[in-house]
This record gives C-alpha cells, structure tokens and sequence, in this order.
C-alpha cells in the first residue's frame, strides 16, 4: 500500500494548502480518507476522481469534511452520465443527522453508517472502524491490504480505542494540532508529546491536521517522543 496526504492541515487551509485528506492506494483499490477543505483541487492532481473506490468521513467538523458537499456534484453526475455503474461507496457517521441527510440523499453514493467495531472490504483493502472520544461522533479507521496496516486517528482527545487501532500498524496518520504547553484537560485534542509518544514504536507516524505557522515546533516535540515522526507533506507519496 501507498498513501498520499492531499491536506494537512487542521481548522482552515492556508493559501496553498489544504486541511486533511488522505489516498490509500492497494494494488486493486483507491480509498480516501476525509475530505477536507480545498482538499478536491489537490486530489484532482494525483488521481481522476472516476477511479476513487470509497469515501471515508471520520466526522462532521468542516475541516475533514467540507469537500464531501462539494463531492456530492462529481458523484451525481459521474452515476447519471454512467461514468459509475454503481454508486461509490461512502462510509459516515449518522450524526450529525442534517450532515449525513445531506450527503445520503446523493443519488451516487452508497452510504454506510459507521459504528464502532466495524469490519468490512473494498476490493483488496479491509477497513476497520474504531469510536474515539471528539465533540462531534468521530471514528478512527484501520487499513490493511496484502499483510501491511495504516491506522488514522482523525481527531482525538485522549487514548480511548488507540490501543486497539494501533495494534500490528506499520504506519500512522495522527492528531497532531496541540502543543504540550498549550494543552490543558477537556481541549478536544490530544497534546503532540503524547500522541507521539504512544506511537513511538510505529515505524512511520505521520503528523497531521497541523496547525498553520507551528509545523517545526510540533516536529521537534514529536521527535522528542518518537525517532520516527515525520510531518505530513502535501502532495507526497509514502510506501507503507
């Protein structure tokens, strides 16, 4: 498996950038997880939106799922024009329900309801659903294909579910928003010292849903945790 980071950062894009979003390439198979704010126009630049196999949205904050709206155009007509001979598989939340109304009642989708524990296979990839603890119903997934596994927090604010989630990955996609001495009980993420620290023995973690003007701070303090931390770069391919 491969993946690409299509945004990465959190709360709002910068001028050139994107918040998150995430290709998960298999040898048969294109999943992507979250779409993000101004994560189409990057998408469209290393894949033709007709060859995505499935949708992911961890949750409904906007920066993980605004283009989702967006997308919902592209799969109308992609299943009117016949582009699609079946609808694309959309995995959600069901709450909020007006978010999830709003993009099940797309005529191109297929929508699945998530829910915690949660097993099920696009082609040659598994896909495992975990709940984690955000404001909003939020769910981290597992992806394994061919003996390999990524494991991608989405949002977090403490180390509910991770142990399973992270269980066997050899690469993580994680919260990494909050500096240590800016973190303070109840905040709706887990500080960058921690997640970097429970992930130390993950040969690849990569540190995502940044905050714009702190990437090099929050480097330092997950490299202070964990030698293998890296940041998300835009546009970058990663072997898993």
């Amino acid at each position: 498996m491969k993946v690409t980071a299509i945004g990465r950062y959190g709360k709002y894009p910068n001028k050139d950038g994107a918040t998150c979003c995430y290709l998960i390439e298999s040898a048969q198979t294109k999943i992507v997880l979250d779409m993000g704010s101004a994560s189409l126009k990057n998408l469209d630049k290393v894949i033709d939106y007709k060859h995505i196999d499935a949708v992911v949205v961890s949750h409904f904050h906007g920066d993980h799922c605004a283009d989702a709206f967006v997308f919902r155009n592209v799969a109308f007509e992609f299943i009117k024009t016949g582009v699609w001979d079946t609808k694309l598989p959309f995995f959600m939340p069901k709450e909020p329900y007006n978010e999830f109304m709003a993009l099940k009642s797309c005529e191109g989708f297929q929508t699945i309801e998530i829910s915690d524990g949660l097993k099920t296979a696009i082609k040659d990839i598994d896909l495992e659903f975990f709940k984690v603890n955000h404001p909003l119903p939020t769910y981290a997934v597992k992806v394994s294909s061919n003996e390999k596994s990524l494991s991608y927090t989405a949002d977090i604010m403490d180390k509910e579910n991770l142990d399973r989630l992270f269980l066997g990955a050899d690469f993580a996609i994680v919260d990494a928003c909050i500096l240590e001495k800016n973190h303070k009980q109840g905040l709706p993420h887990i500080s960058v010292k921690e997640i970097a620290y429970i992930t130390k023995d993950i040969p690849k973690v990569m540190l995502a849903h940044l905050e714009y003007g702190k990437e090099e701070e929050t480097l330092q303090e997950a490299l202070s945790q964990n030698k293998n931390a890296f940041l998300a770069e835009e546009l970058k391919t990663y072997h898993i």
